[in-house]
């Protein structure tokens, strides 16, 4: 009977070990982070060098083209809005601010300004990095 019981609690440590190790492996993997600006939420999909990514924009830099993806998703942010708070410093890698961008238009606006696009799903966003610049997504500041 002894020899049962320990069998047991040897089994069901070694359960709750494997499902102990199976809940941890998943942790600090955490999904997207939001950002908003104005009413608009959206996120970081991906910090790549990958040249496939970058295309002809690696030869508008001095040193390396590191590209970041972001996804607005169904919603909209004015151009202008956007190159404004790049502009103001809201939006740095490693301390540097993007020097081109891509992105997808939805529709313009006419506004007091005359008309203005309103940019829409997913957009790229290159910067002129050092060429040693090492990607490390806690280089990436986005204020809100």
């Amino acid at each position: 009977m002894k020899k049962i019981m320990r069998n047991a609690v040897v089994l069901l440590s070694l359960t709750l070990i494997i499902l102990m190790t199976a809940c941890g492996a998943g942790a600090g993997k955490e999904g997207p982070k939001s950002y908003k600006w104005g009413e608009t939420e959206f996120t970081v999909k991906e910090i790549t060098d990958d040249e496939a990514v970058i295309g002809d924009k690696k030869n508008s830099v001095e040193g390396k083209c590191v590209a970041v993806k972001l996804d607005l998703g169904e919603g909209v942010i004015p151009q202008g809005t956007f190159e404004k708070n790049v502009r103001d410093g809201k939006f740095l890698l490693a301390g540097k601010q993007p020097k081109n961008y891509d992105y997808h238009m939805s529709n313009m606006v006419l506004t007091g300004k005359g008309f203005e696009a309103q940019l829409t799903g997913e957009m790229t966003v290159y910067f002129d990095m050092d060429k040693d610049y090492q990607i490390n997504e806690e280089d990436l500041v986005i204020k809100e």
